[in-house]
Formats: C-alpha cells, structure tokens, sequence
C-alpha cells in the first residue's frame, strides 16, 4: 500500500507543471504602472527571471496575451473580463491603481454642464470604462445615450476626436494635455471611486509554473513603492522621463489616482468573494447589459492574495 501511494506521489510530481524560470509581462504607458518601470530602471528587477515588454496600447497589450506572447499583463479590470470572456484563464494577483478622477468626460469650453451636452456630439472609445464613464455622467444630468451623439474613438486618436467633438471620455496623460488646451472637466471617474481599476493578471498556468518569478516581480514592484516614498524626487524624475512628462504634470496626474498599499491590496484580493471579485461581478453584468461581452461571466477564484503576501525567499 505504502508503494503505491508513492508511485502516486511521484506520478502526480512528474505530471504537474515544469517550474519556468522566468515570465514576460506586458504593459502600456500608465502612471499606475510606473513602479515597474522604475523597478527595471533601477536594476530591482532580474532579467533572467522577469522580462518586462512595453507595448503601445492596452489593445495591443490584449492582443499579445490572446497570442500566448504574455505570461502576464497590466490591465483595467474590465480589460480582464473581456480576456475571460474570450476564454483566456486570468488570476488577479495585485492591484496597481483605483482611478479618483484620472478617468473623466472633458468638453469644450461652451459646454456649460452636464445638462448641456444634450444633442452634442461625445466622442469614447468602445470600452467598459468608457461606456460606464459616460453612462454614470448621463445619469447624473438625467440623459440617456439616445440623447448625445455618440462617436467611438480608440484612444491614440483622442487629441484628434477632441477636435472633432463637443466633448471627449478620457484618461491622463491626454486630460491634462487638454485641460491646458482649454477643456473643462465636466465629471471624472472621483464620483464612481473604486470602479476603474488596473491589475497585474497571470495566466493561471503560469500561476501554477512560475510562481517564484511571479513574485520576484510583485516584490521588485513593492522596493521601487519604497523608492518612491523614500527618494520621491528622483522616483518621480525617472517616472516622468518614461512617460514623456515634466515634474509638475506628475503632481497633477498622480492626484487623478489612488495607489493601494500591501495592507489594502490584501483586504481586496482575500475572501470568497474578495472585494475585487464583487467589483468584478458588477462589472461583468455591466458588461454583458452593453454587449461588450458575449456571455454572462460567473466571477470565481479570479484573484489572489498569494503573491502580496509572501516574501522572496
């Protein structure tokens, strides 16, 4: 009997995931991010185990994680369900960033309010945060959809659909060009708090696979927050360089976003459901209600608390 459960043992051993020795992250340029790029400016991270790839948007972002080039992403949580949606097995493992007012509708400057963008043209790209956005701003001046001019717009055309439109569904860096351009806030995402949110997602394979990797790079992100509270000036001198902006629009576009620290991230990653799962619920129907997903999602065992909690041995 004893024979046979060790045959077992090491049968279920030989049969599970091969240990992988290092991962590719994917991510696009965005301030919540930044601790990663600043991770891998100051040496925190080892290339032989973590291989961070800088694309140009989320899209394309989305795109390498459907092709298998990804073992993980940075992405909004909506970003994420329409990755489960297609079918792609995604664990949440950390939390870069809630959006308190970096996510807003900006407008042209005859715009007087909300009440007054009835019959004008808004132009925003066929997301979940920007339909929710958009939707949540509606209702505050009690419009519809059926009342505005909708047009879609992806987001490296935003400056120019700006131009086009009476007013825009936006996120920093292109609001604060704007609002030096003259636009006016009219909402931003500070009404609807924690309901836009980026995450570090890993496939799950990978979760099983690459786990001292996984957190090799969670710890690399927590020293670079370290930095940053302890040496700000020169975090934020690298951070800025990175994302082609001078220390003064770093004040402004960090104060649109609230960056959780560990003791938070584990609240919302722990439990069944977390926190961030009964977000994600929300979001899910959401979704679905708008056609941005095809099918209704049943949120379970999509986050962890793993890798925040423990420690590089």
């Amino acid at each position: 009997m004893r024979l046979w459960v060790l045959f077992l043992s090491l049968f279920l051993v030989a049969c599970g995931p091969s240990p992988v020795d290092r991962i590719n992250i994917g991510l696009n340029v965005w301030p919540g991010y930044a601790p990663l790029y600043l991770a891998e400016d100051l040496g925190y991270l080892n290339k032989s185990k973590v291989r961070l790839t800088i694309l140009p948007s989320a899209s394309e972002v989305m795109h390498a994680v459907r092709t298998g080039v990804l073992d993980a992403a940075a992405l909004t949580l909506d970003e994420t369900l329409s990755l489960i949606d297609d079918g792609y097995d995604l664990t949440v493992v950390l939390i870069f960033d809630y959006s308190h007012g970096g996510d807003v509708l900006l407008a042209k400057p005859y715009i007087e309010s909300l009440a007054t963008l009835k019959g004008r043209s808004i132009a925003v790209e066929n997301t979940a945060v920007g339909a929710l956005l958009l939707q949540s701003a509606l209702e505050k001046a009690q419009l519809r959809f059926s009342d505005i001019d909708m047009q879609v717009c992806g987001f490296g055309q935003h400056i120019a659909c700006y131009e086009n439109a009476d007013a825009i569904v936006t996120f920093e860096p292109v609001k604060s060009h704007l609002i030096r351009q003259g636009a006016v806030s009219l909402f931003d995402s500070s009404s609807i708090p924690d309901t836009i949110v980026d995450v570090l997602v890993v496939n799950k394979s990978s979760v099983a696979s690459a786990k001292k990797p996984v957190q090799h790079l969670i710890d690399a992100y927590f020293r670079a927050r370290q930095f940053m509270r302890d040496q700000p000036d020169e975090a934020m001198a690298i951070i800025g360089e990175r994302l082609s902006l001078n220390s003064s629009d770093m004040d402004v576009i960090y104060s649109g976003i609230e960056i959780p620290e560990r003791d938070d991230m584990i609240i919302k990653l722990s439990g069944n459901p977390s926190p961030l799962e009964k977000t994600a619920s929300s979001l899910a129907q959401f979704m679905y209600e708008n056609k941005l997903i095809k099918s209704p999602l049943k949120i379970n065992q999509l986050t962890s608390d793993n890798f925040v909690i423990m420690r590089e041995e």
